[in-house]
């Protein structure tokens, strides 16, 4: 009779059951994923980064645009990204648009085509293109001649008389203008009814007078309020009786 010992020998492994079999699967491909995208794969995570889009702010060349505070958002997002010098240049030629676009694609028609342009270099023909001959002088022009609006809030004329100041200090170097000169030019260039809580506060300083000026607006549209109040008869009626208020504004003023 001929042996079935070979045949149980086979046989006496039971089989895998299917969700032994599934786990195993998983747990296979996820350590091949995990060898494949090691975590601190600092490599891979800088070229996903790489393929992001950067969105740089548009420079046109337009008259009264701030120049400076562009070159200053170019360099600050480069230093963010890690770009070399010739990086930063041609992610910045990218951001030109009108007559900026126009004025340096005939300045670099006439570069040799082998020579990339480096940070420096444009930054600097930039300034020379559309920057002001002489800066110092520029600026402290602008600041001593700025003015707020007749509807413009004191917060927003402070941050203008701020940004130009920071531009005039940028263009001295290291030659600051004594607190006072500031004070009394942002002082002037406020609106007269603002003028007189600056008078009485005294100031020394720039941050004095910016608190100054924006209390003196907070009074006086406390005080505008109140004789618009005043002169409004539905208002008196109500802040004496609220009941002949109603009476009053439907028969003698019509509706409130």
């Amino acid at each position: 009779m001929p042996s079935r010992k070979g045949k149980r020998s086979k046989a006496s492994s039971p089989p895998r059951d299917i969700d032994d079999q599934d786990s195993t699967e998983e747990s296979r491909s996820r350590s091949g994923s995990s060898a494949s995208h090691p975590s601190g794969d600092s490599g891979s995570q800088r070229r996903s980064r790489s393929l992001m889009p950067i969105q740089l702010d548009k420079y046109w060349g337009d008259d009264g645009e701030d120049l400076e505070g562009w070159l200053f958002h170019v360099e600050n997002v480069g230093l963010l990204e890690g770009w070399t010098s010739i990086e930063q240049a041609r992610h910045a030629v990218v951001a030109l648009a009108g007559r900026a676009r126009t004025e340096y694609r005939s300045h670099v028609s006439q570069r040799s085509a082998s020579e990339l342009p480096t940070w420096d270099h444009f930054r600097t023909f930039l300034k020379s293109q559309f920057g002001p001959r002489n800066p110092a002088l520029h600026w402290t022009k602008k600041l001593m001649s700025i003015k707020q609006g007749a509807a413009e809030a004191v917060s927003a004329y402070c941050s203008r008389f701020r940004r130009t100041l920071l531009q005039l200090q940028e263009a001295s170097g290291d030659e600051l203008l004594p607190d006072l000169t500031v004070v009394a030019w942002f002082q002037e260039g406020l609106r007269v009814e603002f003028q007189t809580e600056l008078e009485r506060d005294q100031p020394t300083k720039l941050t004095e007078a910016f608190r100054s000026a924006e209390k003196a607006e907070r009074v006086w549209k406390r005080q505008t309020t109140d004789s618009q109040h005043l002169t409004d008869p539905c208002f008196m009626v109500k802040k004496h009786d609220r009941v002949a208020d109603t009476a009053f504004c439907h028969t003698a003023q019509g509706t409130c």
